[in-house]
């Protein structure tokens, strides 16, 4: 009884943290050619991986949604396609 619970709370997660992304392509559409150049130009120490409060800076830049530190993280973690941070 508990996996149905739990695969639940992981939709409802992955469902937020999508939609999260989508009102973050939205702020940034118009403004930069695609999310990853955001997140580039929101990486102000220009390290390996973009930090979760670089992400919420540059998205207050923009006028980007405002974001509590799970969800920044979150979507910092989505857009880590190779796991490396």
């Amino acid at each position: 009884m508990l996996a149905p619970l739990l695969s639940l709370r992981a939709e409802q997660s992955f469902l937020r943290t999508e939609g999260i992304v989508a009102a973050i392509r939205k702020a940034v559409q118009g403004r930069f050619t695609s999310i990853e150049d955001a997140f580039a130009e929101f990486n102000t120490e220009k390290a390996a991986a973009l930090e979760p409060d670089q992400l919420k800076a540059g998205l207050i830049k923009v006028g980007g949604p405002k974001l509590e530190s799970r969800d920044l993280s979150a979507v910092v973690r989505r857009a880590d396609a190779n796991g490396d941070g």
